[in-house]
């Protein structure tokens, strides 16, 4: 493939938007957290979810499943989740937010709703154009990404 400039535009135009959104600052996101990435999202992902696999965060998240386990376990001591055998196989381990994990979790979400509603009022009337060509943007990079792991294999 060629070099072209829209490809560079595209991928100067992503790091921007991730460098906006302060995604490589590691001790203050824009929804007021000072938790890490997977660590905010494993607490919105199972306040979604009240009760995962490691295996399911795991795919959730993206992420290695050795760090989900080793995040689970510092969540733990944390008091924010338990972990549990699951009752039909006890190999598989279960995660659950306690209660001081949902209320964090909570917290977070409503951090985030003001957060994204305050973007959503930036980008009025062009909100849903851009919310489809996000989604577009995801499916590329996911194909993308596919194709590497294939040819890697």
């Amino acid at each position: 493939m060629d070099i072209t400039p829209q490809h560079v535009d595209l991928r100067k135009a992503l790091q921007q938007m991730l460098l906006a959104h302060q995604i490589l600052h590691e001790h203050q996101r824009p929804c007021q957290s000072q938790l890490s990435l997977p660590h905010a999202w494993t607490l919105m992902a199972l306040l979604e979810h009240p009760s995962l696999t490691i295996s399911s965060l795991t795919d959730h998240l993206q992420i290695d499943r050795s760090n989900v386990s080793r995040l689970c376990i510092r969540m733990e001591k944390n008091g924010e989740l338990v972990r549990t055998p699951d009752p039909s196989d006890k190999r598989i381990t279960c995660v659950e937010l306690t209660p001081k994990g949902k209320e964090i979790a909570e917290s977070l979400l409503r951090a985030s709703d003001q957060h994204f509603l305050s973007i959503c009022a930036r980008l009025r009337p062009h909100t849903e154009q851009i919310i489809d060509a996000l989604k577009a943007l995801t499916a590329a990079i996911n194909d993308a990404s596919g194709e590497g792991r294939e040819g890697a294999t």
